[in-house]
């Protein structure tokens, strides 16, 4: 079975219970339904952490994959077998 890596960081790692998880890659295989997977799979402690009430991805989530920052619209981002998605709450503060 295709699988990938997710880990969590700061918050995002106590909501979900564990720093790394490896998982089934989606049927549609894409960010946003990883996303909806995961916001699932650890209901309710790490769901609002990852999408809004309406089903939009919350505006202080930063994700990498494969160590690249994901930018565009998580609808429109490929993930595949291997890889490794990282999600980390953005911080802010001065």
């Amino acid at each position: 079975m295709a699988s990938l890596t997710v880990r969590y960081h700061n918050i995002l790692r106590s909501a979900a219970g564990l720093a790394e998880e490896t998982l089934p890659v989606p049927e549609e295989a894409t960010l946003y339904a990883l996303l909806e997977a995961l916001s699932v799979r650890h209901e309710p402690s790490l769901g609002n952490l990852l999408l809004e009430a309406d089903g939009s991805v919350v505006s202080h989530l930063v994700v990498f994959v494969n160590r690249k920052l994901i930018t565009g619209d998580p609808r429109d981002i490929e993930v595949a077998e291997e890889d490794e998605v990282m999600l980390f709450p953005a911080v802010s503060g001065g």
